[in-house]
């Protein structure tokens, strides 16, 4: 195996690297542990804590893995700039995750002996370093041949590719598709959220802006109570804060196409800890003083219920089993499929059809059964999408 290959494909050689990378891990080790990771998390791609005793040893070990995309020289050396970032990532790694017991050097090269001693010298607090590279990443992907051959293959895939795999499905209904006469509707929206496409968090977007927005105006009237309520009042801010600050986070996540992130940010995000009570106190003291801020306070519970249900809907479907558009034929649905896995600079989706015409490509997801508009069993399309279990938003905001 020559990692360098990587270079062949779309994109960054690097990006493609941590991409291989991160795709072994889960696959062969993520039975074993919880895999995390976070934009620009320091020293480290990402991280897992072994929860359940195997290939990684015992429960609580955990494992950082570091990919330094590094073409050595003829000599097969590291240089005193390369080493310098290797001992850098290595003293984040250890600073900021915590309780790391094993840092993993991941190289598309072998490099030379006396630098291999280095790398395995490097151990310190405790943390054990280990070296992959050629040899360890052959090792990886025995028994996942469909992995080797997606990165190094047959099924190594180029978006020519997938434009061609998209005009041969698409062939049949070309004559009555109009992607130009296309419009968008609540289904096609509902699909693009359980893609996490970038498109589909405008909506938070704006509601996240109009909350820090009604915020601003709490911490402006505050001043206008008295004593006995400007505390509450600072520590309600203070939550809030809080919560749009995850929202941030979240929205970060999907704008920078990180749906692994967004998935974990989803599944660990809170309501703000102040409830709609506790509001609505609040807003009854700010217009009995006639504050002219209670008016844009006033929003902000129901502007919080409305992002909570969409929190909790969107984890549904990101983590729902199996997704159906169901509607009577001539209803639109090949349609949509077309349209939804055609090149538009999104990430790509796929879809199959039942008891219809359209099979575009293969990869993953989509919009949810029971859509008031399309309901019927004559024929449907479908879209996989892999989960775990969805519990009902805290007590509280609903």
């Amino acid at each position: 195996m020559d990692l360098t290959d990587l270079e062949r494909l779309p994109g960054a050689a690097d990006r493609n690297f941590e991409a291989l990378t991160r795709a072994i891990v889960s696959r062969r080790y993520g039975a074993v542990g919880t895999m995390r990771e976070r934009r620009n998390q320091p020293g480290v791609e990402f991280y897992l804590h072994v929860d359940h005793a195997g290939a990684l040893g015992d429960p609580g070990r955990v494992w950082g893995w570091s990919c330094k995309w590094f073409i050595l020289n003829s000599k097969n050396e590291l240089s005193a700039g390369q080493r310098k970032q290797i001992e850098d990532s290595l003293s984040k790694a250890i600073e900021h995750v915590v309780g790391l017991t094993d840092f993993v050097l991941c190289l598309p090269e072998r490099p030379a002996k006396g630098d291999e001693e280095w790398i395995n010298g490097l151990g310190q607090q405790g943390v054990n370093v280990k070296l992959w590279s050629t040899e360890n990443y052959d090792d990886q992907l025995a028994g996942h041949d469909e992995l080797r051959s997606t990165f190094f293959g047959e099924l190594a895939l180029t978006a020519d590719v997938l434009a061609q795999a998209h005009k041969r499905s698409v062939a049949p209904i070309e004559a009555r598709w109009t992607p130009r006469l296309h419009t968008s509707h609540h289904v096609e929206h509902r699909i693009d959220r359980a893609l996490l496409r970038p498109a589909s968090f405008e909506w938070l977007q704006q509601r996240t802006d109009d909350i820090a927005a009604r915020i601003q105006a709490l911490r402006a009237a505050i001043d206008g109570l008295d004593n006995t309520f400007r505390q509450d009042a600072v520590e309600i801010a203070d939550d809030l804060d809080r919560f749009v600050d995850d929202l941030r986070e979240v929205l970060d996540a999907g704008s920078g196409l990180r749906p692994w992130e967004v998935r974990e940010r989803l599944a660990e995000q809170q309501p703000p800890a102040t409830s709609p009570r506790t509001l609505r106190r609040l807003v009854l003291k700010l217009r009995q003083r006639r504050l002219p801020e209670a008016l844009l306070v006033t929003g902000l519970g129901a502007e919080i219920r409305d992002i909570v249900q969409w929190l909790h809907d969107t984890r549904a479907d990101t983590e729902a089993p199996l997704l159906a558009v169901i509607a009577a034929a001539g209803q639109g649905k090949t349609h949509l499929a077309a349209q939804m896995t055609s090149p538009n600079d999104q990430p790509t989706a796929g879809s199959s059809s039942r008891a219809g015409t359209c099979a575009p490509a293969e990869p993953s997801t989509t919009s949810r059964e029971g859509s008031p508009d399309l309901r019927s069993t004559t024929s449907r399309t479908y879209w996989k999408l892999s989960t775990q279990p969805v519990t009902a938003p805290a007590a509280g905001f609903r």
